[in-house]
């Protein structure tokens, strides 16, 4: 059952959206996006919600086909359950290095949960070195982003994630002395009048980034080139650059922290003008390459468990935006 369907149940059981949340563990608005996927997804409305909620016609007729196959789930979990612990076996998964704190931990502990006996290793890089490790055959799989196609691999996209510039409005106003406060958006043409950071210029944000900038006529001045968003996140803070970050970024505890203290010392996230085109992130793995049912199972648990990740930062990202409204 997808996570979309299992929150639905919750707001059944319930029938408050306010306490599905608290027992799915997600803020209320989180809740209703799933909701709201589903309902575009089979195209009809759920929940008549005034005067009061209820279910549609439409609404039951789901909730009890949903019924029907949580009880065939629960039954195959049950089967299943009973042997997966016995599996034994071994992953060897690569990540993306800034997305492995954003997944894995999580993702790690209720795998493990399932599979005691199945070994994961990691190895955190950036997509083209991880691709090179996958065509010799040293991983199984990969989480890596905008991965041209390939013939001989088959790739699951996980989701499309938005790109920000990261900057105090200390700093804009330093170098573009018309910006106004609380704006939440740069134009392309105000990129050049910054100077800038980057992880790599093979980094795949930076080449993302690179032919939007190519494609606006825009030239930017990138000043230094360091290996981590958090060093970035460290000189952006001292109002020395500014710098394109992924939205996982949202998330780390050591941005949430930059939005404390005098509004023009904090790190904003700014959505560039224009920019309609998103970074893919994608599954991959060898279309020639046998992969058993626990790592089947890990691929898919990763995929769901990241959506659900990104719909919390997708929540704190509108947080801060109303915040600073």
């Amino acid at each position: 059952m997808t996570t979309n369907q299992q929150m639905f149940l919750y707001a059944v059981e319930e029938m408050n959206f306010t306490r599905a949340a608290e027992r799915a563990f997600v803020t209320q608005q989180c809740l209703s996006d799933h909701i709201r996927r589903l309902e575009k997804n089979y195209n009809v409305k759920l929940f008549d919600r005034t005067p009061k909620l209820k279910l549609t016609k439409a609404g039951e007729i789901l909730y009890a086909s949903l019924m029907e196959i949580q009880k065939i789930e629960n039954h195959v979990e049950q089967t299943i359950s009973e042997s997966s612990k016995d599996v034994s076996g071994n992953i060897i998964f690569g990540i993306h290095v800034e997305r492995t704190h954003l997944i894995f931990p999580t993702l790690f502990s209720a795998y493990h949960k399932e599979y005691p006996n199945v070994k994961v290793s990691l190895i955190s890089d950036q997509t083209p070195r991880l691709m090179n490790l996958l065509e010799n055959g040293q991983l199984d799989m990969m989480l890596g982003l905008d991965i041209p196609p390939q013939e001989g691999y088959a790739k699951e996209q996980v989701l499309e994630e938005p790109a920000f510039l990261f900057a105090t409005e200390k700093f804009l106003r330093r170098y573009i002395p018309e910006w106004k406060s609380g704006q939440t958006w740069i134009a392309p043409e105000d990129l050049s009048r910054i100077p800038l950071s980057c992880t790599s210029y093979t980094c795949a944000l930076t080449r993302h980034m690179g032919q939007f900038l190519t494609e606006h006529n825009v030239v930017v001045h990138y000043i230094c080139e360091i290996g981590d968003y958090l060093t970035q996140l460290m000189l952006c803070r001292r109002h020395e650059v500014g710098f394109f970050c992924p939205e996982s970024f949202l998330i780390e505890e050591d941005f949430i922290e930059s939005q404390k203290g005098p509004a023009e010392e904090r790190v904003r996230a700014l959505k560039v003008q224009d920019m309609s085109s998103r970074i893919r992130v994608e599954m991959v793995y060898s279309s020639h390459h046998y992969l058993p049912g626990y790592a089947i199972a890990f691929k898919d648990m990763l995929k769901e468990q990241y959506q659900t990740r990104v719909d919390e930062i997708r929540r704190r990202y509108e947080e801060i935006v109303s915040e600073d409204a």
